[in-house]
């Protein structure tokens, strides 16, 4: 375990504002997705990269209004755990955020 809490942990994709989006509790834990906050500074995770993706079965004239309530949904999971965790929106500004 000294290696993984030694190296800087990136997880790439998840798909976790879904599951966010229905009800699930990002900042304070939940059984309905694989990752929340918790589990992410439990893990030790450094950097995690989040997906907004669409299932297939969204009407096309609801697709722009479902991927912005996606995106509102990832900002609120971001301020909800303001205190343990921040939202890069580009690789210079997780580089930023990384450095310290």
């Amino acid at each position: 375990m000294s290696l993984h809490h030694d190296s800087f942990v990136a997880d790439l994709h998840c798909d976790t504002v879904w599951p966010v989006s229905q009800g699930a509790d990002f900042a304070g834990g939940n059984t309905h997705s694989h990752i929340d906050l918790p589990r992410l500074v439990a893990g030790g995770v450094n950097l995690q990269i989040f997906a907004c993706f669409l299932h297939h079965d969204i009407p096309a004239d609801q697709r722009v209004a479902t991927v912005d309530r996606l995106l509102d949904r990832l900002d609120a999971m971001f301020a909800a755990g303001s205190d343990r965790i921040v939202q890069a929106r580009s690789a210079t500004e997780a580089e930023r955020i990384v450095a310290g």
